[in-house]
């Protein structure tokens, strides 16, 4: 479940398997103790802003008009 797609192990977080205290509790103390959490914010930060809604209505939009140039010649 969730949205694991977005997750890139290490980098922005980590992805733990359901129902399973004793791997969330690591993946948590291992974020705390050794993870660089400003580098681990600036990732997260840069895949988010592809899911930005100006920024996805633009990409749709552009897409519609390349769909609609030939068309319209």
């Amino acid at each position: 479940t969730g949205q694991r797609w977005l997750v890139h192990e290490g980098k922005n977080g980590s992805v733990v398997p359901k129902q399973d205290p004793a791997a969330l509790a690591e993946a948590i103390l291992k974020v705390y103790f050794q993870s660089d959490r400003s580098t681990m914010k600036a990732h997260s930060e840069a895949i988010v802003q592809n899911y930005d809604w100006a920024f996805l209505t633009e990409r749709l939009l552009k897409k519609y008009q390349s769909l609609l140039q030939p068309v319209y010649r």
